[in-house]
């Protein structure tokens, strides 16, 4: 009787014909009553466990398989598997539903989990880069590469930036210094302009490029959109540098594939893994 009540303890997942009882080290009260089939098939992980490892049984014999895992992330995992239920993957699940995708190998939770910091990485930079550098996302790592190297001195002094590996902090290192030295001979741009153009508009663009060289730390999308931003003279619209001189004297940026809540006409630089 009491181990019925415990059983019953959670109602998602608690399924009448179900006949493999999940139980939890630290939770012993909850539980959850799935079906061996739809774990087997979700997980080769799973399906080793149930059909080679002996596992005790309950008081109505069915055999128990005891996780290490919390209740509510093994619930959010079987939310994944069963199909008449929905799993709703945000920035407080991802780095468990991974964790749990590549423990149980469960491809198509990793698929869900790389889509989402795919789509959000601009929401949360250092924590997707941290992800994607971890299991190899190379979308997400892109992404977010382009808003921690536009404001790369703030994100280098956070204590999770030494989470990324090794690897990828020499790569970042590389690429900004890669950036200041850029600037440093930025008064080797040749400034386009026709030859019939006024002093004046000549000498806006290069006190632009006086400017950038006295600001420390310009941000890689400012740099670039003020050295793009045209210059209006008595109606005139002159543009002193090509988008392609920045790119070959920078390097390449890009602006960012999901750009919600963000300008889509700003650009970055980038690394890819």
């Amino acid at each position: 009787m009491v181990q019925d009540l415990m059983e019953q303890n959670i109602k998602r997942h608690y399924y009448f014909d179900g006949d493999l009882i999940l139980n939890f080290h630290g939770a012993p009260q909850k539980s959850f009553k799935v079906h061996r089939n739809v774990l087997e098939l979700s997980s080769p992980i799973f399906k080793g466990i149930i059909l080679f490892h002996p596992l005790t049984k309950n008081t109505r014999g069915l055999p128990v398989l005891t996780l290490h895992e919390s209740p509510e992330q093994v619930e959010d995992l079987l939310s994944f598997i069963y199909p008449a239920s929905y799993l709703f993957i945000n920035w407080e699940k991802v780095s468990y539903l991974l964790s749990l995708a590549t423990k149980y190998e469960i491809k198509g939770l990793k698929e869900a989990c790389e889509e989402f910091l795919d789509r959000r990485a601009h929401e949360k930079p250092l924590e997707a880069l941290i992800l994607a550098d971890e299991y190899n996302f190379p979308i997400a790592f892109k992404e977010s590469s382009k808003l921690v190297l536009d404001d790369f001195l703030k994100y280098r002094e956070e204590a999770d930036f030494q989470k990324i590996s090794l690897k990828a902090q020499n790569k970042f290192q590389k690429r900004y210094i890669d950036y200041l030295t850029a600037i440093g001979t930025l008064p080797k741009l040749s400034i386009n302009l026709p030859a019939f153009t006024s002093n004046n508009v000549k000498t806006i663009f290069q006190q632009r490029v006086e400017k950038i060289l006295k600001i420390a730390g310009i941000k890689p999308s400012e740099l670039r959109a003020l050295l793009l931003e045209p210059h209006l003279d008595y109606g005139k619209s002159y543009e002193g540098f090509k988008p392609e001189q920045i790119t070959e004297h920078f390097g390449q940026f890009e602006n960012l594939k999901a750009h919600f809540g963000k300008n889509p006409g700003t650009f970055y630089i980038f690394i890819e893994l």
